[in-house]
């Protein structure tokens, strides 16, 4: 349908023309239900149906002149039906006059005619144009001209009207197509719009800044988000539509920083006007957006309050540090009064600590002299003949020196761990080595009781490791000397194991596992505390000073480990001692088995399944084959059964100490086996000292080894044995028992000693002591006669035992200048009454090997020159570099 006729605003022309509305629905149904045409109805189609062009299209200039046409829309009021009026000369709209009128229109000659476009009436007036014709002429030719001109512009409003038809129906197909993308695009902006819409309404609502959204015009708040609702403690409903200064920033009218004064943005420190009338300090920005085309400003801000009150805090702690400035101004003077009198007292103190260290150096010098020669002479004795009573005082007489020198080594070492000066060493090591010193040496206290000595050593231990080896030795001492005074009958065992490793330094972890009288779990950490022990009655039963444990457990801490026990009252006691030692920067050596022990077939007979165990594990890792017994009396019936089957015993390892068929009563049984079986190696093996050569070789054994027994020591005498029994027939007995001292006193006849010493008691005492033990034994009476013997003849010395404190030359000087003349191979061991760490350092800096403090013990010197002249055959055999120095001062508790 059209519109009645209109001015289209972009139009040049100024001329009405006509609107026409095409209906379009979804599809070709032709069903005339109005309630479907609705569902099917998508829009309507726009088209502009323009009346000049018409004319202009319609009528030629050359066929109508001096004709005017007027179009009138009869369904328009009386006033407005007169739409437009052309010139058919120039087919060009003419100017629209007052005096047009309908009734003007009607009168003279004239052709009117009616025609229905768009659903609308429409009148065409055709007249002449006034005074172009004579009336007599005019009138025959208008009525012909208007009937022509009626007719031509009713034909070409026909054609015209199928012509627009047809466009129309196109516009109509491509408006369809237009209509639905554009509703899809539409679909798609709306979706995209809400999900917009949604994200942003879900950023409002969780973020912890307040946001407000103001009306520039009204100032009223048009948005608010949750964290500024929970900041003025109001609902939504409350503040939403009211003015903003009502709860934020109250300010005077006209002063509005972004409305009023031109602001960009505003940041300021402001209030909040919560709901209960209090106020909340706020940091807000206000910055202008346009929203829907109106301008508002966008207010966000956070609470302060916090820093509010750390400000407050901070300027009352400000006003009282003030007051404590000025306080402390007052107290400063007394203060510097009672730092000055502290470093006078400091420097007393330095003072009064080097009077302290001199002294006990100069009474340890004192007193360890005298203990020399008590120690020492009382060792001598004890080998002459003496009656029963006569003993028993010389046991006293040794017990006492001994309590006596442990209470000086003990009171030494607390003191300088208390004062902070004891150091820690920094050398190569053999652990493994010291470990059997330790036993060794703890032997003694296991004379006379029925106690077996273990020591287990594993194998990723390493040959060599760096540290502290007389603080390491002295742990061990220590824990294990502890373990064999409390233990009246069992056993007592040594573990020395690898705990942690890792790429510069190896972590060591030592037990020490005892079955003695155990100590209460109430005590164990009393037992470390200084001058303490698990009660009185211990104290005097056992004897003691109660600083060993504590001792051992600040030694413990220096090299970064620590010693803990774990024990039960009457069931023994297991100590543990860690410690993190350097590794070696030398290469590890090699330790290789006699080639002759591979795949020879040994029978181990021993009552403790522990000690039993670390055999095996030694010999198998040896390449050898063994077979364990824990009861004698199987062993005849094994070495019978394993030559039977083809497979005979090449050595037999028996414990003396057994229940029921003891090693003697073991060894005379397998000497009693049938001719026929191979004469087979026996070893004797006890942890007792009481070593009876002639008893050994009447039970028919080969050789003795005292426990526990170290690896190289036992593969070596199972070597020796095995190449002896070659030798001999079947039917023969061996010659001499070999022992531990048969290789040594071989070599004890070759050796020879320079012994330094100025004291005349000392030096008679030690000449004795070596003579003894076998040795050839030269004197010298101070440094400047030792160095020219020696350096008249460096071979016929193997050794030098040098005193330090001497006249004419001091031990130190000779050592320095026989090191300065290129003696270095052979030992020079110190023997001195200067028992401190630093005087041992200082030895060992001169070019000394060893040190051995005063007073002298004869087991002490005899394993020094077992260590640097006897072992060279084993460090000939293991591949074992010569060990470093090591300190040999024995603490007993």
């Amino acid at each position: 349908m059209a519109t009645a006729p209109l001015r289209l605003v972009q139009d040049e022309s100024n001329q009405k023309d006509l609107l026409i509305f095409y209906p379009i629905f979804g599809s070709q149904t032709s069903t005339s239900s109005q309630e479907a045409l609705l569902r099917e109805f998508l829009g309507l189609a726009l088209g502009v149906f323009r009346v000049g062009k018409l004319v202009e299209e319609t009528f030629n200039k050359n066929e109508a002149r001096d004709l005017e046409l007027y179009l009138l829309d009869e369904e328009a009021p009386p006033g407005d039906r007169l739409v437009a009026a052309y010139s058919l000369r120039t087919c060009h709209p003419l100017a629209m006059r007052a005096e047009w009128t309908l009734a003007w229109l009607r009168r003279g000659l004239h052709l009117a005619d009616f025609i229905y476009v768009g659903h609308r009436y429409w009148r065409i007036v055709l007249r002449p144009v006034p005074g172009s014709f004579r009336a007599s002429l005019v009138v025959p030719a208008i009525f012909l001209v208007l009937g022509v001109g009626a007719s031509l512009l009713a034909a070409g409003l026909l054609v015209k009207r199928q012509q627009l038809l047809a466009v129309l129906k196109e516009s109509h197909q491509e408006l369809e197509k237009q209509v639905s993308e554009r509703t899809r695009s539409l679909a798609e902006a709306n979706a995209a719009l809400r999900e917009s819409e949604s994200h942003l309404r879900t950023i409002l609502e969780h973020v912890q800044t307040g946001i407000i959204i103001i009306e520039a015009d009204s100032k009223k708040i048009v948005e608010i988000n949750p964290a500024a609702l929970e900041m003025l403690g109001a609902a939504r409903e409350e503040v939403l539509e009211q003015i903003c200064h009502q709860h934020i920033c109250p300010a005077e009218p006209g002063k509005c920083p972004v409305t009023d004064l031109e602001q960009r943005v505003d940041n300021a420190e402001r209030v909040v006007l919560r709901a209960d009338g209090s106020q909340l300090p706020v940091i807000k920005t206000v910055v202008p957006v346009t929203l829907e085309g109106r301008l508002h400003l966008l207010e966000s801000f956070v609470d302060i309050s916090a820093q509010k009150q750390a400000e407050e805090k901070l300027r009352a702690a400000k006003e009282a540090a003030e007051a404590a400035r000025q306080e402390l101004a007052e107290v400063n003077d007394q203060l510097e009064a009672a730092i000055a009198q502290a470093n006078q007292l400091a420097v007393q103190a330095a003072a009064a600590n080097a009077a302290k260290s001199e002294f006990l150096a100069r009474m340890s010098h004192e007193i360890r002299t005298p203990m020399n020669s008590i120690i020492g002479f009382s060792e001598l004795l004890g080998g002459t003949p003496l009656n029963p009573e006569q003993s028993a005082f010389l046991k006293t007489i040794h017990q006492s020196a001994e309590v006596l020198l442990a209470l000086i080594n003990d009171i030494l070492d607390f003191s300088k761990i208390e004062a902070g000066q004891l150091t820690m060493e920094e050398v190569d090591f053999d652990p493994e080595l010291i470990a059997y010193e330790v036993c060794d040496m703890t032997l003694a206290r296991l004379r006379d009781k029925p106690v077996e000595l273990l020591c287990r050593i594993d194998d990723q231990l390493p040959a060599r490791v760096r540290g502290d080896p007389g603080r390491f030795r002295q742990v061990l001492m220590n824990l294990l000397s502890n373990a064999a005074k409390f233990t009246e009958q069992g056993e007592v065992e040594l573990s020395l194991a690898v705990e942690t490793e890792e790429a510069e330094q190896i972590k060591l972890h030592v037990s020490v596992r005892d079955t003695g009288i155990g100590i209460a779990a109430d005590k164990l950490e009393l037992i470390f505390e200084a001058f303490q022990q698990a009660d009185g009655f211990t104290t005097r039963t056992y004897g003691g000073t109660g600083l060993g444990l504590s001792i051992c457990r600040q030694l413990a801490r220096l090299m970064g480990g620590q010693v803990w026990a774990e024990s039960q009252e009457g069931k023994g006691s297991h100590f543990h001692f860690t410690a993190w030692l350097g590794k070696s920067d030398q290469p590890a050596p090699e330790r290789r088995p006699p080639v002759s022990l591979a795949g020879k077939k040994v029978l181990l007979v021993d009552d403790n399944r522990t000690h039993l165990e670390i055999l095996r594990h030694i010999l198998t890792g040896a390449g050898m084959r063994v077979v364990c017994l824990t009861q004698g009396e199987e062993a005849a019936a094994t070495v019978r059964q394993a030559f039977q089957s083809g497979d005979p015993f090449h050595l037999g390892i028996l414990d003396i100490r057994m229940p029921g068929l003891d090693g003697y009563a073991v060894a005379r049984s397998l000497r009693c086996l049938p001719p026929e079986i191979p004469r087979l190696p026996l070893l004797a093996y006890s942890s007792s000292t009481d070593q009876n050569h002639s008893r050994f070789r009447e039970a028919g054994f080969d050789g003795f080894l005292m426990k526990p027994v170290r690896r190289t020591e036992l593969l070596q005498m199972a070597a020796r044995l095995l190449q002896n029994e070659q030798a001999l027939p079947a039917d023969a007995a061996s010659g001499e028992l070999l022992t531990r001292q048969t290789v040594r006193e071989e070599l004890k006849q070759g050796v020879r000693l320079l012994l330094v010493e100025d004291n005349p008691v000392n030096r008679k005492l030690a000449f004795i002591m070596l003579q003894k033990g076998g040795y050839q034994v030269d004197v010298a009476q101070n440094g400047q006669e030792a160095v020219e013997k020696y350096s008249a003849d460096p071979q016929g010395y193997d050794l030098i035992f040098m005193d330090v404190q001497m006249p004419v030359m001091d031990g130190l000087t000779a050592t320095r200048v026989l090191r300065a003349r290129g003696f270095w191979e052979v030992p020079i061991i110190a023997m001195t009454a200067n028992a401190m760490r630093e005087d041992r350092e200082r030895c060992l800096q001169a070019g000394m090997d060893d040190y051995i403090p005063k007073p002298v013990k004869r087991e002490k010197v005899f394993a020094v020159i077992q260590k640097w002249l006897m072992n060279r055959e084993e460090r000939r055999w293991t591949g074992k570099p010569p060990p470093e120095s090591w300190a040999s001062d024995e603490v007993s508790f």
